[in-house]
């Protein structure tokens, strides 16, 4: 008889995965629902958090698609590498890249924001992501006016998710509202904004970290959740007004809880079960979705 692999009477290996051999007195008792690197509790609870309808990736991969004329293939994200701010730093932004078919083959412009939006073409789509936090208030305001000459449709601004980008968010939408802008989203309304210090309006988008990501930041989970505050203006009003999720609902065998904005301000809508089309319909909210006002019953 051959000798067996493991010490005599001790427990018999459990396969994990091929080539590897864990004993089964240290096998987690839930590592049914585990995924590699990925603790259990987050392997049952992230479904529900990777939805946002705001797909801000997704959004940049169909603008450079658009413009290169590659299809987009939603869900992959850009790995950007951390670097210090020097003379290379436009040519290494190039040089990160250039293997992309989907970027290659954009313009890139160095050089002041100003001037270069003064010398840009109208657009029926303007983007300014993580921008206006780099200036003070006087060339942020200026920024802002200029990017909005310069649009021709929609402006969309988007900011770190936290007190200080929402408030510039807050500042930038009431500027442009003074100038005849509309919001288009996430609010539903063109009024003052109801969210009140210490809360703050921002969302969340899952993304992919590659495993140079992974490695500069030492983390081992495959994915981050981004925050960020954003707002979206047009030159022509919104058709409707839904209302937007503020937050993750809370959801129990009795009722499902959400935080929305609405166009009457901030309010917690509560959907009894019941209540079988309301309790339903409100199960499948996400935080950031626009969302219809529940039906009576």
């Amino acid at each position: 008889m051959p000798p067996r692999p493991w010490p005599t009477g001790a427990p018999p290996p459990v396969r994990k995965r091929p080539g590897s051999w864990i004993s089964s007195s240290k096998r987690p008792a839930d590592a049914s629902n585990q995924r590699e690197g990925l603790p259990s509790r987050c392997a049952t609870r992230s479904s529900h958090r990777a939805k946002p309808r705001l797909r801000q990736i997704d959004l940049a991969y169909q603008l450079a698609a658009h413009l290169v004329g590659n299809p987009a293939q939603p869900g992959e994200a850009i790995d950007l590498l951390p670097f210090r701010p020097q003379s290379r730093q436009p040519q290494l932004a190039l040089d990160l890249v250039k293997d992309a078919s989907r970027l290659s083959q954009l313009r890139y412009e160095r050089g002041e924001a100003l001037a270069a939006i003064a010398g840009a073409p109208p657009s029926d789509l303007v983007i300014a992501s993580y921008v206006i936090n780099e200036l003070d208030d006087g060339p942020r305001a200026r920024l802002v006016a200029s990017m909005w000459d310069k649009t021709e449709d929609v402006l969309l601004i988007v900011e770190p998710g936290t007190p200080a980008g929402f408030a510039r968010i807050v500042a930038t939408r009431a500027q442009l509202i003074a100038k005849g802008a509309h919001v288009i989203a996430p609010c539903p309304h063109d009024g003052a904004c109801p969210m009140m210090p210490p809360d703050w309006c921002h969302f969340s988008q899952r993304l992919r970290r590659s495993r140079a990501h992974k490695h500069l930041k030492g983390a081992e989970l495959p994915f981050e959740d981004e925050r960020f505050s954003y707002v979206a203006l047009s030159r022509t009003p919104a058709a409707e007004h839904p209302s937007r999720v503020l937050s993750q609902p809370a959801i129990t065998k009795i009722a499902v809880t959400a935080k929305l904005c609405t166009t009457n301000g901030i309010k917690t809508a509560v959907a009894p079960h019941r209540h079988k089309i309301s309790y339903a319909r409100s199960r499948k909210w996400n935080w950031g979705d626009a969302v219809a006002d529940l039906p009576a019953e």
